[in-house]
């Protein structure tokens, strides 16, 4: 057994890890304590051995920046756990949390935050991989202390194409420090954990926990930025984001009709967390939006039997949470949106175009195997672009 800081500990099926006889701090403790690095890095491993040994070795050569690794098995059949120990043994920075039953990314990520000593939390998938100097770019953008930071990506397929980030310019263009109310361009940044690293106490003072299940991504998004104090940007590509077809998000599944509780949980919990919630209510109206159509349009997404639950749920999303005067955007997008609002009956007409689309293309070369979520221009919905305002 490697025992190293963390040490390697044994877990629950729940999630909830059985600490190793090094363990001296309490859950989600955020005192200070001797020797913590500023950065934790939770990375949660489940049957990626395939791609595992690139990631590790990405994030150990990052020299001498001060951080951590807590690696995190969730119950991996192959030989993923093999491959952390054989690392474990050469980087002493790096301890390991076996669980014993697969419980998914949500309570994986729970079990490594309890282990994590770092100021700041960088989750980071393990199928990816990150750029060689991230962590001391990431230390850098830190310095100023802000709650969140956000950083770039790029999309790498299995062909070697690279899609460059398309919010570069966006966290470009933001304020050197804010808050969500007043730059709430914010929102229109692709949500997921692996583009930001979170201060530890942000994640206690919320109580946040990741839930099971999947599309958790939204709710810790949008419920970290409308609680940070302070957010900065950091416009470089940090992650080296794989698109592969194994991933669990491109399966067809009911699992995804569980975007519609997690959307449902962002706008009834973002007052509790920010005292101005209007300033950014009409950004997440159309983030929402435009998530729940990229869904709709996807036929590799949810089972059959699942589409009129889904179109229930996105109709009573709408109806929920539509801003008072609210106008569809021009063009095609307009369109699409008035399908998705109809439910499930406009959206099996939004499914049968976009069929048809998808064949005309693939009838004069057009079509790629590059199928991604493509971030919306803020353009697209009306120019909402917003400028920084001032602090009350």
């Amino acid at each position: 057994m490697f025992v190293q800081r963390g040490g390697f500990v044994a877990g629950s099926g729940s999630g909830q890890s059985r600490a190793s006889k090094d363990s001296s701090q309490p859950r989600n403790s955020v005192e200070p304590q001797v020797n913590a690095p500023l950065i934790s890095v939770v990375l949660v491993v489940h049957n990626t051995a395939k791609y595992l040994p690139q990631c590790l070795e990405s994030i150990s050569t990052q020299g001498d920046s001060d951080f951590e690794i807590i690696a995190v098995d969730d119950a991996s059949s192959d030989n993923s756990l093999d491959l952390l120990r054989q690392h474990a043994v050469c980087d002493t920075r790096m301890s390991i949390v076996r669980l014993e039953t697969n419980g998914g990314a949500g309570p994986a990520r729970n079990a490594g935050v309890e282990r994590a000593r770092g100021e700041y939390i960088w989750f980071v998938d393990s199928d990816d991989w990150v750029a060689a100097d991230a962590l001391s770019k990431i230390t850098a953008a830190l310095a100023n202390r802000p709650d969140v930071l956000l950083f770039g990506w790029e999309r790498v397929f299995p062909d070697g194409t690279v899609v460059p980030c398309p919010a570069l310019n966006k966290l470009s263009s933001a304020p050197a420090k804010f808050v969500l109310h007043e730059w709430p361009n914010a929102v229109g940044i692709l949500h997921t954990p692996w583009n930001k690293a979170v201060r530890r106490e942000l994640l206690a003072r919320t109580k946040y926990r990741f839930s099971p299940g999947w599309y958790q991504d939204v709710t810790f998004t949008y419920l970290m930025l409308a609680a940070a104090s302070s957010i900065s940007t950091l416009p470089e590509t940090i992650v080296h984001y794989r698109q592969h077809a194994a991933a669990a998000m491109r399966t067809r599944s009911r699992g995804h009709l569980a975007v519609l509780a997690q959307w449902a949980t962002v706008f009834d919990q973002i007052a509790a967390h920010n005292p101005h919630p209007e300033a950014f209510r009409r950004h997440l109206f159309d983030r929402m939006s435009w998530h729940l159509l990229q869904i709709a349009k996807k036929e590799d997404r949810l089972t059959e039997d699942a589409w009129p639950e889904f179109g229930a749920g996105v109709r009573r999303l709408w109806q929920a949470h539509v801003p008072a005067g609210y106008r569809f955007p021009p063009g095609q997008l307009g369109l699409e949106l008035r399908m998705l609002k109809a439910g499930h009956v406009g959206i099996r007409l939004l499914r049968a175009l976009s069929a048809i689309y998808q064949r005309a293309r693939l009838s004069v070369g057009l079509a790629s195997s590059r199928t991604t979520l493509s971030e919306p221009a803020d353009a697209a919905f009306g120019g909402r672009t917003t400028r920084a305002v001032p602090k009350p």
